[in-house]
């Protein structure tokens, strides 16, 4: 097991031709292939790209692959992922001018991929609960279900091309992807403001969890759950010990055969900006150019009740993912690291790290960070 923390630069900004490397997500399938992917933005070819870089041993990592080429003056974003526990099989997602969403199947671990289908009417039927202008799914990874399920979340917004105002949602597909169909809408309220980019994961008694950015003026994470496989949704609450500056985060599962049950790894910028609250409250922007900071990863032993243990691996960040190997062992972290020009939300690079369970443990948080 390792209990080092090692890292890796996949990317930095302006290497392959592209200026800035952005919205990771990150896969583990059941024979332990990882993949990791993100948006690659050219502003001299005004196009965005999708990328894929794989490793079979967390240490080495395959050349950039084009997933997805994107067209001049398109925007190609958001690549999702859910791998199949039990095989080779991979699921893979993206959307185009947050006005389509498209879904391609890999039965080899990413290797090669299956026709692109359409899948934007899905996201056409929440048009009676809700006018949706502009829509994403992810980011990051969806999730296989105890049952087999396959669950992708997803935000709409009715702000034209904007991500407020807005609900979250989620589809389902209860055959390995030949049909989907839409859940429940998490919506917004004055207490609840703008839920948008959520991470997804199921809970031990099978319940799904959604860990949501929001606009709110309670700089902390809000959760909400469903029993019934995101038909209905019960929530929100905010977690008091996941401070957040407005930003996306990861959150997996951890089942190993070493541990006599699972636990929930979480990353983060743990900061709750509140030079930027004051600002968004006053009218201003939401977040301060530093906000993205202290990309902290966090452990619960209980069912994401509490959160005991955390640790920091990166001071400048932005978004981040999480996946865990096969074994249960070993964690990965994909994130946005460092920033361009001071500002948080143009990262100099894309990094990867790689640690054991036991290295976060060695520290414990007793509060949130600020």
């Amino acid at each position: 097991m390792p209990e080092q923390f090692l890292e890796w630069t996949l990317e930095s900004a302006g290497a392959g031709g592209y200026g800035m490397y952005r919205v990771p997500g990150l896969v583990v399938t059941g024979s332990g292939r990882i993949l990791a992917y993100y948006d690659a933005r050219s502003a001299v070819e005004e196009r965005q790209d999708l990328i894929l870089r794989a490793s079979n041993d967390g240490c080495t990592w395959e050349e950039r692959r084009i997933l997805v080429q994107g067209r001049r003056g398109e925007t190609t974003h958001n690549a999702v992922m859910i791998a199949e526990r039990g095989g080779k099989t991979v699921h893979f997602f993206y959307n185009v001018d947050h006005a389509k969403c498209y879904y391609m199947k890999s039965l080899d671990e990413g290797r090669s991929w299956g026709g692109e289908r359409d899948l934007t009417p899905v996201f056409d039927g929440f048009r009676d609960e809700y006018p949706w202008d502009v829509f994403s799914v992810g980011p990051g990874h969806g999730i296989e279900l105890s049952d087999g399920s396959l669950f992708l979340q997803a935000w709409l917004s009715s702000g034209g091309n904007t991500h407020r105002p807005s609900v979250v949602a989620g589809i389902l597909s209860e055959d390995g992807g030949e049909t989907w169909h839409r859940c429940g809408i998490v919506r917004d309220s004055p207490l609840f403001v703008n839920p948008n980019e959520a991470a997804a994961c199921e809970l031990s008694d099978g319940r799904i969890l959604l860990n949501i950015r929001h606009d709110t003026p309670l700089r902390r994470r809000a959760v909400v759950t469903s029993a019934d496989r995101g038909a209905r949704w019960n929530g929100p609450r905010f977690e008091l010990a996941l401070p957040d500056p407005v930003c996306a985060a990861g959150i997996v599962r951890v089942s190993s055969t070493h541990r006599s049950h699972d636990f929930f790894a979480f990353s983060n910028c743990a900061w709750d900006d509140l030079p930027g609250l004051k600002s968004y409250l006053e009218g201003g922007r939401r977040w301060s150019d530093d906000a993205r900071r202290n990309l902290t990863v966090r452990l619960s032993m209980d069912d994401c009740g509490t959160w005991p243990y955390g640790r920091r691996i990166a001071e400048q960040s932005g978004y981040s993912d999480l996946a865990v190997s096969s074994d249960g062992t070993t964690l990965y972290c994909i994130y946005e690291k460092d920033w361009l020009g001071g500002q948080c939300i143009s990262p100099r690079t894309m990094a990867i790290a790689r640690f054991g369970v036991d290295w976060v443990k060695l520290q414990t948080e007793t509060g949130p960070l600020s």
